[in-house]
């Protein structure tokens, strides 16, 4: 009976790498991932500024001056994609780690599965707009009329 959790008292305990008991990995898991659920905005906060040096609340301002919209496609909608859920993203150059914008969920994933690379993504538009019988005015007309061309600020 000494070999059992001293929380639940029926799994084996473990010990930690110094020789500690610990509860068992069924308890370990519940107690991680109630702290999580108690502590979650500190920890995505935390992450926010260790990862990109800013804030969530910077980042909603950054959004706001997008006009509440994706960088790149214009949507209000985050979207959403995966278990994970959705949400607004915030992109960033991977080499220089410079803050680009807020993208919507699919635009993200697009720009990171192209790897940014230009050449990529335009071959990929070619593509698309051959398969669709789209001319590039076509596509840059309907740009316009969605109101997605925005000047550089």
């Amino acid at each position: 009976m000494d070999n059992l959790c001293r929380k639940c008292h029926k799994n084996p305990f473990r010990r930690h790498k110094s020789g500690k008991i610990i509860s068992c990995l069924d308890c370990t898991r519940e107690y991680q991932a109630d702290w999580y659920r108690r502590n979650q905005d500190g920890v995505i906060e935390r992450t926010f500024q260790r990862l990109y040096g800013i804030s969530r609340a910077d980042k909603q301002r950054k959004l706001d001056e997008q006009g509440g919209c994706c960088a790149a496609c214009g949507t209000k909608d985050p979207g959403r994609i995966g278990k994970r859920g959705g949400g607004w993203h915030l992109d960033h150059d991977h080499e220089t780690g410079e803050i680009r914008g807020v993208l919507c969920g699919a635009c993200n994933q697009t720009i990171g599965y192209a790897r940014e690379d230009i050449v990529r993504l335009k071959r990929c538009a070619a593509y698309i707009m051959k398969h669709k019988h789209l001319t590039l005015h076509m596509v840059l007309d309907d740009i316009k009329r969605r109101g997605l061309f925005r000047s550089a600020a």
